[in-house]
Formats: C-alpha cells, sequence, structure tokens
C-alpha cells in the first residue's frame, strides 16, 4: 500500500486506527482533522464546518485507514459513510483490516466502493518480481520470484518480511536462502507474534499448536486430536483472523508464514521427545479413524519407519494417492533408497510434482521389487500416464487419457467415439480437450464449463482444474480479450492447484498466467517456467506454456514467424501431429501477414500438415494464410477458410487479429475485418447482422424478440430462466411462464438459425436453469465490446498506464452511441440495465477526460468531458475538467461560456454560484 501511494500524485494521509477509536466520533474527528490538514485548510472550529470546506475544496486528497479491525462493530463503519457522503467526491478512502467490515456497499448516495479480499491482493510471480524491481531496487531471476510466491503465497505481507530479512544480501545469495531456509526469518518471527498471535485466545493458539503438523485444517481432525467438539467455531474465528484460508468447504490451510513460525516453535520450544510421543498419540487417533493419508505424514514426521512401512504395504491405493504425498520430500534420501515402499510413494510425489521422466523410470525399476496386485496397479498407472505422455506408441489401453493422448498425434475427431459418459470429469474434460484440437471451440467449452462446474463435487480436483485453465486461455478470446482477467483466472486456478498438492498443474497454470499477460516481467516468468519445467523433463508443460505465449504474442502482433519453429520442434519430438498443424498454421499466418519471401510456401506446408493430421481448425487458418500470402484475401479460398471455421466451430479468427497490422497493400476482406460493424447492436438501436447483412426479425413474436434482446443485453452470460419468464409474464403461475419461455426460443432458434440441424449446436445455448446468447462466430456485440473496452482500461489503470486506460474508456464512450435499446421504452425488465450502462458510459467519460487532461490531451479531454455531460449533466467533475481543458488550451471564451453553463445547472440544483467559479 505504501508503495502505492507514492504512485499517486494526490496528498495522502495516513491513519491508523487504535482500541481507543472504538468511541462514538473519535475517529470521525481525527480523519476529518488530518484531511483538512493535508489540504491545506484551516480548522472551522467545528466538525460540520470543517467537512463543508473540505467539500468545497478544489483537489482531492487519498485517506488511508490502517488497522481497521481495531474499531469494527463500534458503529464506526456508519460514522466514516456520513463522512465521506458529506465530503463529497475530493476525498478517496482506502480502509484496510484483518478482518470483515461492515460498510453498507447499497448507499445509492455514496461513490462506489471497491471491496477486495485476500484473494484479490495476492501476488502473482510477474508482480512479486516486479515489487522488488520497482519499488525493494532489487533484481531477482523469474526462478527465484516463482519460489518467492511458491513459499508465500504471494501475501504482501510475507513477501515485504522476505526483503527486510534478505536486504543485505546478494542476489545469489537471495536465490540460494529461498531455496535453503528451513527456519522462519526473524522478521517474520516477530511479524507473526506481534500482529497474528497476539489476537487469538488461548484456545486458538493451542489449536495452531497442537494440530501444526496436519497439513490441512478441518473440525473433525482437530476434534480428533484435542479431544475436543468446538473446532468449528475457532477454525471460524481463525478463519476471521486471515490465520487460515479455506481450501474447500470445511477444510482450511494455515498461512505459510504462520505455519512456518508453528514448526519453529514447536521444535525450540518443546523437547524431541514429548514430540514424537505427540506425533504417535496423533497418528494411532487417525489410523483408527480410517484417515490413513494424514496417519503416514505422521508417522514420518515421528520417525516410525517400520509401522510406516506396513502402513503403506497395507494400504497403497490410500497412502499413495494423488496429491497425497508429499510428506514424502521431508524424509531423507538415504532413507527412501532404504525402502522400496517409500520410493513408491517418491514415484507418485515425483509425478505429481511434474517429474514425468523421473516418475517413469523409477516405477519401472520398482515393478520388479514390490509384490501384490495393488502396489503393482499403482506402478502400472504411474509408468502408463508419464510414459504415455512420452511415447504415444506405448499406449496398452483404451480409456479417456489415451484417447486424448492419440488425438494430440493427428485425427481428434476420430477418437470422439471413445468419450461415452456425460458425467465423468475426466471423459468431459478429454472430449472437451479433444473438441478444442480439432477445431469445434463452441462445442468444447460446453464440455469444459460442466467439467469445470464439478470442482466441489468430485474427489478429485485435477481434470476441473484443468479445464478452468483452458477456459482461461480460450474462452473470451473470441472477442476482445482482457488479458488481464484472464491472466487472473490461470492464477487463481495456481495457487488451488497448489493447495491440493498437484503442483505440475500450479506451475503450467502459473507459466500461462504470465504468457497470457504482455509485460516484460511476465515474460522472464514465462522462460523461467519453461526452463524448470525442461529440467524437470515435463516437456509438455514446456510446449503448452509456450503455445500460449506464441498465441498472445500473435493476438497483440508481436509475434515473429521464426518464433513458431522452436514450438513445432518441441511438438514434432512430443509426437503431437495435432499440435504441430495448429502452429504450422500460425507460423504460416504470421509469415503471410508480414509479405515473408517463403510466406506462400510456409502457408502450402501447414495445408499439407493441417490435412494429413486431420485438424478442421488448423486448416481454416493455414488456407487464410494461404489466401494472404497469394495476395488475393477476398477470394475464394479465404471464402473457403471462413466456411471451414464456421462448419466446425471455430470461434477465433486470427488471420483478423492480424490483418490491420499487415505490412502489404493488399486489400482487407471486409467480411472478416471491419471490427466497428457490429453483429449485434443494442446502443441506439436493436440490430443483428450476419455475415454482414441486417438479419430479418419481422417473424419473430414479441416475447421471442424481447427474450432476444434480454440475451442480448446480457452479452454472453446466462439469464435463468425463471428471470425471462418473470420479465415476460409476471401474472402468469410459473410453470405457464417457463412454457411460454420454451416455445418463444423455438421460435428464436427457427428464425435465426433455419439452416441448424437437429443435434449442432445453437447460438442460444442451454446452461442448467439458464439461457445464453453466443454470438461469436457472426462476430461482435457492442454490449460486449463496451463491457471489454472498460475491462481493459481498469486493467491499464490498475499497471498505472495512464494513456492505456484513457484509449480503452474513449472506445467505451464511442461505443455508447445513444440509450439502450430505446424501441422498449420503459418496458421495466431494461430501465435498470439502462440506467446501468448510461452511467458506466458518464463514468468512462468522466474518468476518460480527467486522465487525458492529465496527459495534455485538451481536444480530447474537451471532447470527452462534453460527451460525458451529454449522457449526464449533473456531474461535476466533468465540467471542471471542460472548464480548465478550455483555460489549459488558451481557449478562454470556451472555458467562460462552460463555467455558465455550469453556474445554470448548479442553479437548478440550488447550489451558489461560487460554486462554479470555483471550478
Amino acid at each position: 500500500m505504501a508503495h502505492w501511494a507514492k504512485t499517486l500524485e494526490l496528498p495522502v494521509t495516513w491513519i491508523r486506527a487504535y482500541r481507543p477509536d472504538q468511541a462514538p466520533g473519535v475517529l470521525a474527528a481525527r480523519i476529518v482533522r488530518e484531511i483538512a490538514e493535508a489540504l491545506g485548510l484551516e480548522d472551522a472550529g467545528d466538525f460540520d464546518g470543517t467537512i463543508r470546506r473540505i467539500s468545497e475544496a478544489d483537489s482531492d486528497v487519498v485517506v488511508v485507514v490502517d488497522d481497521f479491525e481495531y474499531v469494527l462493530e463500534c458503529g464506526v463503519e456508519q460514522e466514516i459513510e456520513n463522512l465521506l457522503i458529506g465530503c463529497g467526491r475530493r476525498v478517496h478512502m482506502a480502509v484496510l483490516s484483518r478482518r470483515p467490515t461492515s460498510f453498507n456497499l447499497a448507499r445509492t448516495e455514496m461513490c462506489s466502493f471497491s471491496p477486495i479480499n485476500t484473494e484479490g491482493l495476492l501476488f502473482v510471480p510477474a508482480e512479486a518480481r516486479e515489487l522488488f524491481r520497482r519499488y525493494y531496487n532489487r533484481r531477482i531471476s523469474g526462478a527465484d520470484a516463482l519460489a518467492l510466491v511458491d513459499q508465500t503465497g504471494g501475501t504482501p505481507g510475507a513477501l515485504h518480511l522476505i526483503n527486510l530479512a534478505t536486504a543485505a544480501m546478494t542476489e545469489l545469495e537471495f536465490g540460494n536462502s529461498l531455496h535453503d531456509q528451513v527456519e522462519p526469518w526473524q522478521s517474520t518471527r516477530e511479524y507473526v507474534e506481534g500482529q497474528v498471535l497476539a489476537w487469538l485466545q488461548p484456545e486458538e493458539k493451542n489449536l495452531l499448536l497442537r494440530c501444526a503438523d496436519l497439513p490441512l485444517l478441518s473440525a473433525q481432525h482437530c476434534d480428533l486430536v484435542l479431544g475436543s467438539d468446538n473446532s468449528a467455531d475457532i477454525l471460524m474465528t481463525l478463519q476471521k483472523h486471515l490465520v487460515i484460508f479455506p481450501v474447500s468447504r470445511g477444510v482450511f490451510r494455515v498461512r505459510v508464514s504462520v505455519q512456518s513460525y508453528l514448526s519453529w516453535y514447536r521444535k525450540t520450544m518443546f523437547n524431541p521427545s514429548v514430540i514424537a510421543a505427540e506425533r504417535r498419540h496423533v497418528a494411532d487417533l487417525l489410523c483408527a479413524a480410517g484417515e490413513l493419508q494424514i496417519t503416514a505424514r505422521m508417522l514420518a514426521l515421528a520417525g516410525e519407519w517400520d509401522r510406516l512401512n506396513d502402513l503403506i504395504r497395507q494400504n497403497p491405493e490410500q497412502v499413495a494417492a494423488t496429491g497425497a504425498c508429499s510428506w514424502i520430500a521431508g524424509v531423507s534420501a538415504e532413507r527412501i533408497d532404504s525402502s522400496p515402499w517409500l520410493q513408491l510413494v517418491q514415484a507418485r510425489n515425483l509425478y505429481d510434482l511434474g517429474y514425468k521422466k523421473a516418475a517413469e523410470d523409477l516405477s519401472s525399476k520398482l515393478k520388479r521389487l514390490l509384490p501384490g496386485r495393488a502396489a503393482m496397479g499403482i506402478l502400472l498407472e504411474i509408468w502408463q500416464s508419464a510414459n504415455l505422455w512420452q511415447d504415444p506408441r506405448q499406449i496398452a489401453e483404451a480409456g479417456p487419457a489415451s484417447a486424448l493422448r492419440m488425438a494430440t498425434v493427428s485425427d481428434p475427431g476420430a477418437q470422439l467415439s471413445h468419450f461415452d459418459s456425460e458425467s465423468d470429469p475426466l471423459v468431459l474434460l478429454a472430449r472437451g480437450l479433444t473438441l478444442q484440437m480439432s477445431g469445434n471451440q463452441s462445442a468444447s467449452r460446453l464440455y469444459l464449463r460442466t467439467c469445470a462446474a464439478q470442482r466441489e463435487s468430485v474427489e478429485s480436483p485435477t481434470a476441473p482444474l484443468i479445464a478452468e485453465l483452458v477456459l482461461a486461455v480460450v474462452g473470451p478470446l473470441a472477442g476482445s480479450p482482457n488479458p488481464y482477467a484472464q491472466a487472473t483466472e490461470a492464477s487463481s486456478v495456481a495457487r488451488r492447484s497448489y493447495k491440493h498438492g498437484l503442483k505440475w498443474i500450479g506451475r503450467l497454470a502459473n507459466g500461462i498466467a504470465a504468457a497470457l499477460t504482455p509485460h516484460s516481467d511476465s515474460e522472464i516468468i514465462t522462460s523461467a517456467v519453461i526452463a524448470e519445467s525442461d529440467e524437470r523433463g515435463d516437456d509438455w508443460t514446456s510446449a503448452l506454456v509456450l503455445l500460449v505465449q506464441l498465441i498472445t504474442r500473435l493476438r497483440d502482433g508481436r509475434a515473429a514467424a521464426k518464433d513458431f519453429d522452436e514450438l513445432a520442434g518441441r511438438f514434432e519430438t512430443l509426437g503431437a501431429g495435432t499440435l504441430l498443424a495448429w502452429t504450422l498454421a500460425m507460423r504460416a499466418l504470421v509469415g503471410a501477414s508480414r509479405n515473408d519471401s517463403a510466406a506462400i510456401g510456409c502457408a502450402q506446408q501447414a495445408v499439407e500438415a493441417a490435412q494429413l493430421a486431420a485438424v478442421p481448425g488448423a486448416l481454416a487458418i493455414a488456407q487464410a494464410a494461404l489466401a494472404q500470402a497469394q495476395g488475393d484475401p477476398g477470394g475464394e479460398l479465404m471464402r473457403s477458410a471462413r466456411d471451414l471455421a464456421r462448419a466446425n466451430g471455430l470461434v477465433w479468427r486470427p488471420w483478423t487479429w492480424l490483418q490491420h497490422r499487415a505490412a502489404s497493400t493488399v486489400q482487407v476482406d471486409s467480411t472478416e475485418a471491419a471490427p466497428q460493424q457490429h453483429a449485434l447492436r443494442c446502443f441506439g438501436k436493436f440490430q443483428l447482422t450476419r455475415a454482414g447483412e441486417l438479419v430479418d426479425l419481422g417473424g419473430l413474436r414479441p416475447q421471442a424478440r424481447t427474450i432476444l434482446m434480454i440475451l442480448s443485453v446480457a452479452a454472453g452470460k446466462p439469464v435463468h430462466r425463471e428471470r425471462i419468464a418473470y420479465a415476460l409474464w409476471p401474472e402468469n403461475s410459473l410453470d405457464e411462464s417457463l412454457h411460454r419461455v420454451q416455445v418463444s426460443i423455438s421460435n428464436l432458434r427457427r428464425i435465426l438459425e433455419p439452416e441448424r440441424l437437429r443435434g449442432q449446436e445453437s447460438i442460444i445455448q442451454r446452461q442448467g436453469e439458464a439461457y445464453a446468447l453466443d454470438l461469436t462466430a457472426w462476430g461482435a456485440s457492442d454490449v460486449v465490446e463496451f463491457e471489454s473496452s472498460i475491462s481493459s482500461a481498469m486493467a491499464a489503470m490498475a499497471r498505472q498506464d495512464a494513456a492505456a486506460a484513457a484509449a480503452g474508456l474513449a472506445a467505451a464512450v464511442e461505443l455508447y452511441n445513444d440509450e439502450l435499446l430505446p424501441e422498449e421504452g420503459p418496458a421495466e425488465w431494461v430501465i435498470e440495465y439502462r440506467e446501468r450502462f448510461r452511467l458506466e458510459a458518464a463514468q468512462a467519460a468522466e474518468t476518460g477526460a480527467a486522465m487525458l487532461l492529465s496527459l495534455a490531451k485538451y481536444p480530447d479531454a474537451v471532447r470527452l468531458a462534453n460527451r460525458c455531460i451529454e449522457i449526464d449533466e449533473w456531474r461535476d467533475d466533468a465540467w471542471r475538467v471542460l472548464i480548465e481543458a478550455h483555460q489549459r488550451s488558451g481557449n478562454t471564451a470556451a472555458a467562460a461560456k462552460a463555467a455558465q453553463n455550469y453556474a445554470r445547472v448548479l442553479e437548478a440544483l440550488g447550489v451558489p454560484d461560487s460554486f462554479a467559479g470555483s471550478a
């Protein structure tokens, strides 16, 4: 927060709350005095008078209130709300608390709130590297940034503590300390003791200490260890204090810094024999309760090797399960080498960590050493899973994983018949990925979403996590993607994967999150993930991260044809002909867009590769590349590429990503580019076009037309059918209304898709009890583009890129050419949406105008400020920006006229004219 404050061009005042501030009015009075002092205002002598002076000030101020947890549940939140309302828009406040606050976020008279939870404050590796580089003035490698986030979970406090503890170290010493550090640094111990444990009651500290060896905390396990029945209440309290965080429902993990401290404290303060005896006792309790995975961990910590070997021998399937073997990392190499049963656990852990080749070699060796069908089954599974992705010729039995691997070799469509389950998450994932590789992105997303939705209901989260990760990459790319939102989704998958012990998925997700973000630090993190994966023998992670990185570069116009040569070599080595076809197609596309001398030959090679591998999506891209390379982007070959893409559900049109960046003088095919030609328009009038031609909606019944509008305004998000029913037929019974919704949807599909065959995916998709409109194959929606432009602007603001933020906001305002769906009049269902978009457009224009003013782009600032006033003439900041922009540009007459108009607006509100003069 302190480093963020340094980047602001506004006065910042810091206030720390204390327990005496719980008294009524004390903290509010302190805040008002600090604001007045920061603005250089004289004390009015009374609280209300000072607030009035603040509201009339001509500059803004930022107030940061820290340690707000001291004044919770004392009525202070309402006092702060009233204070902010009185001070007006000039005061911007950030409230920091270790426990949730109870501010009334629904008060309409206040400026908008932006609550940020713990998840939103966590650093990803690229951000951690940027933090150390920009604010701590320290260079750290990409590998060290990955290790930092792995150790700290990305929590800002833990990163800061590590910086304090290692400030005197060289870059080499710092990297070594991250990998060799066993005990917590002194600064970490002091922080945990003073800022975390000091808040806790004795029973809460007791639970943490007694249960410190448990990898995850649940009420059941804690009650077992403590011999109590109130652990659930204690865990909820610890969560409120942010000492633990939820992994799944009712299951928690202790924060990294606290866990490190607890381990050190037990080791330092207790007799080792006492700790060992307690661990044996806990192991007995857990074993009796059937919790064999945690029992194995406790026996390893207690050094009970004979018992541990017997436990694994008798229960190999439970003890050596996926994601349950991380405890083996704390066992010495000598001990592991002495026991084939410990080596079995090691083989599983190596596979979980992504050491596929090492896992394959170890499991192959153990097949000659371990008796028993169960142990052999595990070894065979590990060996086949690892070997399957190294050499597809070794595939021995049918199954979703084998069929998926064969889909990477060639002809993915031929493998779809192997996926017969509609509920098994692994089958759903494999089918979704296979469809994705064939190019049917529309159908693929349905299976991936269904798989991802099962993350809370399945025993193993592996398949849902991978599905979420793939959706983060391919889900939004059909329209105008927000790379920062995509990267955030991928980073969330990484954190949850690490929580479940699935470190190879976590590493893959971290690499993809970095690859999705066009940022110098992100490029370094991507390279570090690829290097680390290569070192581990995890060739697939390396190749997939590189693939996403090159797709991002292709989308942003930064890709070079030679960039794809390395990727092509990787996929060729892996025997992945399907993915090689996609790589060659994208390479050909880049070469064609840059008029490379070998562009035609590369495109012909890509066409042949896609045909040989039977990959329709890659073939469509290769044909588009060949059409461009031959100088005929509007001819028969390009039409064939478009038809092939449409027929096979390919949502991406990567040739349109590069058209406006192409260096050639070739005429661009207008049916593919034309970013301003929206297939769906909701602002100004309702209009739907397909392939550049207006869709005749005359055959739609009025109710069906209204449903189409509702789905259109939702911008691709699902709308529950009961909500539609209530909007159209509030007086009817629910069953009757739902039947009418179904009939109207059928009418819609018949008019919009007269040639759609039964079983083919519709642009009106059913998602559970909801409907969503998916027009990505037809083109863009002005509502989607509007929201995407604002999201991109917010991301630019977050990284302090004012120029990009202003451009995004201006683009959003340009899209809002009139109110939403004016032909619907005062229909009740549309009023809320219409007002929301009006306010968002006005806010975008107001904020964008202020940014353009700060960038000295005065004509553009005037234009946006005027547009804001057209949308909402009651916005003071827009008037002030308008007046100041005219003044700075030397147009005093226009400034005076704007001031007069502003005075008339204020007069209508009953505000004195002098207030306009202060602008």
